[in-house]
């Protein structure tokens, strides 16, 4: 989750400083925020394995530069998988750019395809 707004007379989106990767095992009712081996999260958007549901890819943006993290245990746990940034930047602009056109997925948000 993290903080946005643009209204239907601006022509841009400002994006908040509270974010954070959050996880639900009973239905939503109650949510725990997953932090281990993540740096202080703005923005994330995430992937899930179609051959391992446990293997999830987050690109985290904490302002510059924004970073790849994978996790193998459902979120408990996360690393950094690239020093290099050029990828995450990619998907951070695609991103950006999906939620300013007001992609799929629903208010704005663009949808998230697999990795």
């Amino acid at each position: 989750m993290w903080e946005a707004r643009e209204g239907p007379w601006e022509n841009a989106a400002w994006g908040g400083t509270n974010g954070g990767i959050f996880k639900s095992t009973d239905g939503g009712t109650t949510w725990t925020e997953l932090t281990v081996g993540l740096p202080a999260v703005t923005q994330a958007d995430l992937a899930v394995a179609p051959t391992d549901p446990n293997r999830i890819y987050a690109t985290v943006a904490t302002g510059r530069p924004t970073n790849i993290y994978r996790s193998d245990d459902a979120g408990e746990g996360w690393r950094l998988i690239t020093e290099d940034t050029r990828p995450a930047a990619r998907r951070a602009m695609t991103t950006a750019s999906a939620y300013r056109q007001g992609a799929p997925g629903g208010e704005g948000r663009p949808s998230l395809s697999p990795v």
